[in-house]
């Protein structure tokens, strides 16, 4: 699910767990400094069945909105703790435009992920042109993946970069600023009385090789929440 369909499932799973006071959130993955971490969409860990299928399934991940290292790890963490999955055969990170071209601290955090075997392959996202050339030649860990729009798509000049640094290119549909506008955000902050500021956001899709179907797709959202 993506664009407006997946802003609507987040702004509703966030209005009912706001709503209720519970309706399973998660400890924070770091446990380190107060956030609340809430599932948003599929609520389903794998089941043990699943597990014992794990080589025939792929996770994918990608996050939105971080914009700290620690922000970054927390997201990777906590999904690969959620869904009991050990390690994510893919994770994209979408850089938020802010952040463009400052975001090197980020994606060095998530390569450690990937050399402590949390994560097999790191892909970016919200990142092109001139800015993806000078990224992929400084980056120690190249992508494996990059997601571009089709506005930013120059195939030409990708391609030759993909052939040079061997990535795959894929097209997002995904908002630049990620799935949650930030005038339905200040709604549900004016609705509950509560500050809310979503630090990190991870889509999750978890996808059975041998079957060919996608059996789990979810968020979880890394929030701070603060009476106002």
């Amino acid at each position: 699910m993506v664009g407006r369909r997946a802003a609507q499932t987040l702004l509703e799973a966030i209005d009912a767990s706001l709503q209720s006071g519970d309706a399973g959130w998660l400890p924070p993955a770091s446990g380190d400094d107060g956030r609340t971490v809430a599932p948003i969409g599929t609520h389903t860990p794998l089941s043990p069945n699943e597990l014992e299928e794990r080589n025939d399934l792929e996770v994918g991940v990608k996050i939105f909105l971080a914009e700290k290292p620690e922000a970054a790890r927390e997201a990777c963490r906590t999904v690969s703790a959620f869904l009991d999955a050990r390690q994510i055969d893919s994770l994209v990170i979408n850089v938020s435009p802010s952040l463009t071209p400052s975001y090197d601290e980020i994606w060095d955090a998530l390569a450690d992920c990937v050399k402590c075997g949390l994560v097999k392959s790191l892909g970016v996202a919200g990142v092109s042109g001139e800015e993806l050339t000078a990224f992929t030649r400084r980056a120690a860990l190249k992508p494996a993946l990059v997601e571009v729009s089709s506005e930013d798509l120059d195939f030409a000049a990708l391609q030759e970069l993909a052939s040079e640094h061997r990535f795959t290119v894929r097209l997002s549909q995904d908002p630049a600023a990620g799935p949650l506008p930030s005038k339905a955000v200040e709604a549900l902050t004016e609705k509950h009385a509560v500050a809310l500021s979503p630090d990190w956001i991870a889509r999750y899709v978890v996808f059975h090789n041998a079957r060919g179907v996608i059996l789990h797709v979810g968020y979880l959202c890394g929030l701070n929440l603060t009476s106002s």
